[in-house]
């Protein structure tokens, strides 16, 4: 029974799912169905007939090997995580059909859905997308871009406990409006390491809903309203974290082409993407690093270090002295 809508990166979204990380919606004509399905998505005799579009594995954080696979059939992709789930999404993006294998809990299947499947969806509907989270300051939004493990979603919770309101985690939907970058709300959560929970914890705002998700602890930020409406990009930082505890921060703006180079590699979804939306993707990085600032920001490893990288953001983006918030950090780690 499809009775909840949600505002996720800018599209209306109908499902029987339940998504408290997003903003709810009354009403609305759905851009996408999202549904979860008990039976199997495709005959496992017609993969035979199928293209296969990528195939890879990687180590699991809590052990074991992570084996994925995505077909393209004339209708539809099939992405399957062996042993733990399956999806299948419509070529124009308008519906996905999850389903969890038998005795797969929830909190596993939740991070592919959200991280990955989404975002081809947006992809196949023409969004730009980007691995990446944001935060809101007075001018506008900023986006950090990094591989996983870089520490990105850690930053982006310092910030929102400085007094800035989260707008995504771990991606980003960016659109255009005649000549303005701007960027959609996605998620009021954020994923983070019990490292990064234990140093932070002290900071966050009070009432904070804490749950266990796979490996790693999800945390919802923003409880207050913010604006439902894209918000202007004022800079995406490409985070550059150094192996090394010690070091000072160091941002630098990169030329466009340097920009252009660097930021598709933090663009979801390109090695399944055919022709035509290869060229809409490319033309969307183009007109953006054209407009808005592309910068890399480098630090040092140690999380000790993390209040003196949020006071360097801030300082780049003209923001002096300390905004209101709780900036206790580290305190009981």
């Amino acid at each position: 029974m499809l009775n909840r809508k949600y505002l996720i990166h800018g599209v209306c979204v109908e499902s029987n799912l339940d998504f408290p990380e997003f903003t709810s919606l009354s009403t609305g004509c759905p851009d996408i169905v999202l549904l979860r399905e008990s039976s199997h998505l495709a005959c496992l005799s017609s993969i035979s007939d199928a293209t296969l579009l990528l195939r890879g594995q990687y180590p699991r954080p809590l052990g074991g090997i992570e084996s994925f696979t995505y077909y393209g059939f004339p209708d539809y992709y099939l992405a399957t995580w062996h042993g733990l789930c399956e999806f299948q999404i419509s070529r124009d993006g308008s519906r996905i059909s999850c389903r969890p294998w038998a005795k797969v809990p929830w909190s596993d299947v939740r991070p592919f859905l959200v991280g990955r499947i989404l975002p081809l969806a947006l992809n196949l509907r023409g969004t730009l997308t980007l691995h990446s989270g944001a935060v809101l300051l007075p001018n506008g939004a900023i986006a950090l871009a990094a591989k996983s493990g870089t520490g990105k979603s850690t930053m982006l919770t310092a910030l929102a406990c400085m007094g800035y309101r989260l707008i995504a985690d771990d991606m980003l939907a960016v659109s255009e409006r005649g000549v303005n970058i701007q960027v959609e709300l996605g998620t009021s959560q954020v994923r983070l390491t019990e490292e990064s929970l234990r140093f932070l914890r002290s900071s966050l705002p009070p009432n904070q809903k804490i749950e266990s998700d796979s490996d790693k602890v999800r945390v919802f930020l923003r409880e207050d309203t913010i604006p439902a409406d894209p918000m202007p990009l004022q800079a995406v930082y490409l985070l550059n974290r150094r192996p090394e505890e010690r070091g000072d921060t160091e941002i630098k703006t990169l030329p466009p082409k340097e920009a252009l180079l660097a930021l598709a590699k933090n663009v979801s979804n390109l090695i399944l993407m055919e022709r035509p939306q290869l060229s809409q993707q490319f033309a969307a990085i183009s007109r953006l690093v054209q407009k808005v600032p592309v910068k890399t920001l480098s630090y040092s490893s140690g999380i000790e270090t993390l209040p003196a990288v949020c006071q360097a953001l801030m300082e780049d983006q003209g923001i002096r002295g300390k905004p209101e918030g709780q900036v206790s950090f580290g305190v009981g780690v």
